[in-house]
């Protein structure tokens, strides 16, 4: 049973249930007075992300962008070229393997690539394809260098090294990323295929004298072939462009009437003359 007590309270007491009275007034009408604020800030545009971990081997993350209150009817994304701390040029969008944009509806929206992030999605392809032929990767970071710029002498094309490879005279100034792919996969060939398995004779390197060899058909012949093979393999390539790449470079060598009197090998040894 409880017992009703209809006396009043102490003083104390009382100014205390006051005090507290007056503090929960006060946060009702601040509560009430934030709402306004909050709904706001709601209505602000904002980014929200979402990462999923889809693989530790190949590392591999599904990332989703919730882009909220857009008002605009054209948004620009991009991905930043380097961060503080880490003095160098990373490129980052060129880890982006997949890419697409859909509606709130999940209905998928139209949307295009500027060069420089489409051919990042290319190089990783190419990667890819040719991860797949040698199961593995040989190098922490790999670099690509490209100079636009006409070179200052006849030199053009592109050099492979161990972890990186350089490009002079790759056409126009401002080339389509297609028009870059062909070179980028040969060179990125060579990554296993003359910097790591190459001719007996050219190991190790020895930069003090020529370095003859009859097998450097095989070096850049193969490197050849499966630079277009894994372009198409990367889907950046149709089956025919494929096709017409090889027979134009058998072609190349069946029309030349040199090959009636030099042997590959010769021709391999000769290069130094």
């Amino acid at each position: 049973m409880r017992r009703e007590n209809s006396s009043p309270l102490p003083s104390a007491q009382s100014r205390t249930l006051r005090h507290v009275a007056h503090l929960l007034l006060l946060a009702v009408i601040a509560c009430g007075a934030a709402s306004p604020a909050a709904a706001q800030e709601r209505d602000q545009f904002r980014v929200d992300y979402t990462v999923e971990v889809a693989s530790t081997s190949p590392p591999l993350f599904h990332v989703t962008a919730d882009v909220k209150n857009l008002r605009d009817s054209q948004l620009d994304l991009s991905l930043p070229t380097w961060t503080p701390g880490w003095y160098t040029v990373e490129n980052y969008a060129k880890n982006i393997l997949r890419f697409k944009v859909t509606g709130s509806t999940g209905k998928p929206l139209s949307h295009r690539m500027t060069r420089g992030e489409r051919l990042a999605p290319m190089l990783a392809k190419i990667v890819e394809a040719q991860r797949a032929v040698f199961n593995d990767l040989p190098y922490e970071k790999y670099v690509y260098f490209y100079f636009f710029a006409p070179a200052e002498s006849n030199a053009d094309g592109g050099l492979e090294h161990n972890n990186s490879h350089v490009a002079v005279g790759v056409g126009s100034r401002n080339p389509e990323p297609e028009q870059l792919t062909g070179l980028a996969s040969h060179e990125f060939f060579h990554t296993w295929n003359v910097k790591r398995l190459r001719p007996a004779e050219m190991w190790p390197y020895d930069y003090s004298r020529e370095q003859e060899t009859p097998s450097l058909w095989v070096s850049e012949g193969f490197t050849n072939y499966y630079g277009s093979l894994s372009n198409y393999r990367a889907s950046l390539r149709r089956k025919e462009e494929f096709l017409q790449s090889v027979a134009g470079a058998a072609g190349g060598v069946e029309g030349n009437d040199a090959r009636g009197y030099i042997s590959p090998s010769d021709a391999s040894t000769s290069t130094w003359l």
